[in-house]
């Protein structure tokens, strides 16, 4: 027992000081260095065809943010959920929402349209793609032409003869482009050239028909407000600053006691 109250005063000063210490610092940390991390949230949505956004996630967001490497800070992405609401769509049609962690905090307007500026940026450049290089996989397109070239009657065998040589060369040409190469789709056909011209046709087509309606789905943003540090906070963070802070000071009180009796008088 401490019998000096000089002594007793400085201990309990002591033990006061440390506890505004530890408590301010742990303050600080958990207001501000850890809303300097990756705490700024936002919840975004959308409706995506045959999980094109799903797919592109990561695509997408290295464009939003600038970041050509792999080591990214700036941004992480949890708690993807895919949802098929629609019986009908045979799961083409879903449901995407998943939750954004930035480093940086952004206006969620400005964020959603450079989001759906990067995202319509390259679902726009597909749609030019297939648009431009119909003349190589357009099953009418390609009838329609060798129609408008032929000459004779269109009935006799010279005709089917004609046209079959037509789209083998047709089908030959497409699967020897570049534009085949960089967009390749496996249609695993073993079969005549014309028909395996119509079967990459219709994929190319329905794809095309996909990237159109996939132009008219944009992403949402919504900001997520940082919870307050309210009552709780203090509830559960001042007893647990009580017990750290009488740990250090028990610990100094026995490195101390004996020096400070003789010094304190």
């Amino acid at each position: 027992m401490i019998k000096n109250k000089k002594l007793v005063f400085f201990y309990i000063a002591t033990y006061s000081i440390l506890f505004v210490i530890l408590f301010s610092l742990n303050f600080l940390y958990k207001k501000y260095v850890i809303n300097l991390s990756l705490d700024n949230k936002y919840i975004i949505y959308s409706k995506q065809y045959l999980g094109l956004k799903n797919a592109n996630l990561g695509n997408i967001f290295n464009s939003v943010f600038k970041i050509d490497n792999k080591k990214n800070s700036k941004y992480r992405i949890e708690e993807v959920e895919v949802e098929n609401k629609n019986v009908f769509s045979q799961k083409s049609l879903t449901d995407i929402q998943f939750i954004l962690f930035t480093s940086d905090i952004y206006n969620q307007e400005n964020l959603e349209k450079e989001i759906n500026h990067v995202y319509l940026e390259s679902v726009y450049g597909m749609i030019e793609v297939l648009e431009k290089n119909k003349n190589l996989y357009d099953y009418d397109y390609i009838l329609k032409q060798f129609k408008k070239n032929f000459v004779g009657n269109t009935s006799g065998e010279n005709y089917d003869k004609q046209l079959s040589d037509y789209f083998n060369a047709k089908y030959g040409e497409l699967i020897n482009s570049n534009f085949f190469l960089e967009n390749y789709i496996d249609h695993s056909c073993y079969i005549l050239e014309q028909n395996c011209l119509f079967l990459l046709s219709n994929k190319y087509n329905n794809l095309l028909n996909v990237f159109k309606r996939e132009s008219k789905n944009t992403f949402n943003v919504k900001y997520v407000k940082p919870k307050e540090l309210g009552n709780s906070y203090y509830y559960i963070e001042i007893p647990k600053i009580l017990g750290i802070s009488g740990i250090f000071f028990y610990i100094f009180f026995i490195l101390t006691n004996k020096f400070f009796s003789r010094k304190i008088k």
